[in-house]
């Protein structure tokens, strides 16, 4: 069965609805346009803070997710490793969240 999760993250990029790396995820929380953070279970402490702490002040929603770095670049068809993703589309966002409840 395909994780519906991935699958997700996987359409907004598709879609165009959805950033990835560290300071593209910046960017998008400072303009305003990320409506939902998702960060890899296993980047490092500092770019984790650095992500948290950008959406805190920025008032995103964050979540930091059980799946990895290359997880999610392979959900994306990314040829990197990525340490976050931001949705920046309402839609997609309600997508994101019910696929991750359904998870867990």
């Amino acid at each position: 069965m395909q994780d519906k999760f991935l699958s997700a993250v996987g359409l907004a990029k598709r879609a165009g609805h959805a950033v990835f790396g560290t300071e593209l995820v910046r960017s998008s929380a400072k303009a305003g346009k990320a409506k939902i953070i998702i960060v890899a279970g296993d980047v490092s402490e500092n770019t984790k803070k650095e992500i948290t702490d950008t959406a805190a002040f920025y008032k995103t929603e964050c979540i930091i997710s059980c799946y990895t770095m290359a997880q999610l670049s392979t959900a994306a068809g990314l040829m990197r490793n990525t340490s976050s993703v931001a949705i920046t589309d309402e839609n997609m966002t309600v997508l994101i969240k019910k696929s991750i409840n359904t998870k867990m």
